[in-house]
């Protein structure tokens, strides 16, 4: 049985690990952060965090931009799912 989908991106996926729950509260918490930031504060290889941004991306979540040749990543406030992932966190 395939897992439930949101967008190109499965539920199990954004919520599957701790360190991916992290990147999204840090996410959340901030709005626009350095892939620097994420990454001194997530127990998360860099290929794997890499991954799982990229997969965010794709389902419209956050945004990615280059700024200086440093990795900026920003929430996408006006897709449904991120106001809903916003929601989820401020009420838990």
């Amino acid at each position: 049985m395939s897992g439930v989908r949101v967008s190109s991106i499965e539920l199990e996926e954004v919520f599957g690990s701790k360190s991916r729950i992290r990147v999204l509260k840090i996410l959340i918490t901030y709005g626009t952060v350095p892939l620097s930031y994420i990454r001194k504060n997530v127990n998360m290889n860099y290929r794997d965090l890499k991954h799982f941004l990229m997969r965010l991306k794709e389902a419209g979540i956050i945004k990615e931009y280059d700024i200086g040749g440093v990795k900026i990543y920003e929430l996408n406030k006006e897709n449904k799912r991120t106001k809903l992932l916003q929601e989820i966190f401020q009420k838990w």
